[in-house]
């Protein structure tokens, strides 16, 4: 869901030392920067084929904020999601990239790792207590002792599973598995009372899974995969 009022302003405030962070004024070569002058002038906000969907929502964003803070003009640039990677590349290495920018983890990781983008832990760590503590942390990238982004979408995948086969399985349809091990432990007694035939799962564990699961994805420099360590093999065997 897109982000909230309150977290747009914070995020706005920020964007105005961007160029500053970007410059080297005010950095101690750590990315560093003072976020605490006041708010107000042209700031470009960018995001990543949005428009279509949320035109009214965003309009409406910007007419609150410039209202509460008189003086600013907030200039809304969508982008198109082809390409947008390169895009943000292109930006970053012509200087010219926008004041807040609508990015992933992994697309805000390299411009961390060249002091372009802002430490919110630093210049905005006032906001993390309205997050959720994973929402937060998703956002500190391998490597460096920041937080890059403001989390933007918050989503909890649902799982749906067949009342029928469960019932087919000898399970209680009423009461599904809340936990992996009541997946693994439902899994074999289905497995065994169907002779094989019916699949506990749709689909293969994909990296978000191993996650989940409690795999580390990433070494601590960010370098490489590290999800194939004892926890993970836990999951797949």
């Amino acid at each position: 869901m897109p982000t909230s009022r309150r977290t747009f302003a914070a995020a706005a405030v920020a964007a105005l030392l961007l160029p500053l962070s970007a410059c080297g004024s005010g950095d101690d070569g750590g990315g560093s920067t003072d976020a605490s002058g006041k708010v107000e002038g042209d700031i470009t906000f960018q995001t990543w084929n949005l428009r279509a969907n949320f035109k009214d929502y965003f309009e409406g964003l910007i007419a609150d904020f410039e209202k509460k803070y008189p003086g600013t003009h907030v200039k809304w640039v969508d982008q198109p999601g082809e390409g947008y990677a390169d895009k943000i590349s292109a930006d970053a290495a012509g200087g010219t990239l926008p004041d807040v920018v609508n990015v992933s983890p992994d697309l805000v990781a390299p411009l961390a790792g060249a002091g372009l983008a802002l430490d919110l832990d630093k210049a905005a760590g006032q906001y993390e207590k309205e997050y959720l503590e994973g929402a937060w942390a998703s956002h500190r990238i391998p490597g460096t002792d920041g937080t890059y982004a403001f989390p933007w979408y918050l989503n909890t995948g649902p799982l749906f599973y067949n009342k029928s086969l469960f019932e087919k399985g000898g399970l209680d349809p009423e009461q599904p598995p809340r936990t992996y091990d009541e997946v693994f432990d439902a899994a074999l007694k289905i497995a065994d009372r169907t002779g094989g035939d019916v699949a506990t799962l749709a689909n293969v564990p994909t990296i978000e899974d191993f996650g989940r699961y409690g795999a580390p994805l990433m070494d601590e420099e960010g370098t490489a995969f590290a999800f194939n360590d004892a926890k993970g093999v836990e999951l797949l065997t």
